[in-house]
């Protein structure tokens, strides 16, 4: 639901949510995500973050990441 209201909200394609995030000691990080956004979306940081900010749980943490533009 979250990676369609994402690309509903930013006309974009390419989401990604990681549900097993490693810490630094390896291991997964319980209740935490990563949401990867694809290239050329830093001008939605707000609205992205406003969005995975409301919709995730309230007991998840995470970390939302952009990937550069190629060049």
């Amino acid at each position: 639901g979250l990676i369609a209201f994402l690309e509903t909200a930013t006309g974009a394609s390419g989401f990604r949510i990681d549900e097993r995030v490693a810490a630094a000691d390896g291991q997964a990080q319980p209740f935490h995500i990563r949401v990867q956004v694809p290239p050329g979306l830093e001008v939605h940081r707000a609205l992205i973050e406003r969005i995975v900010d409301h919709e995730k749980p309230a007991y998840v943490t995470c970390d939302i990441v952009f990937t550069p533009n190629e060049s």
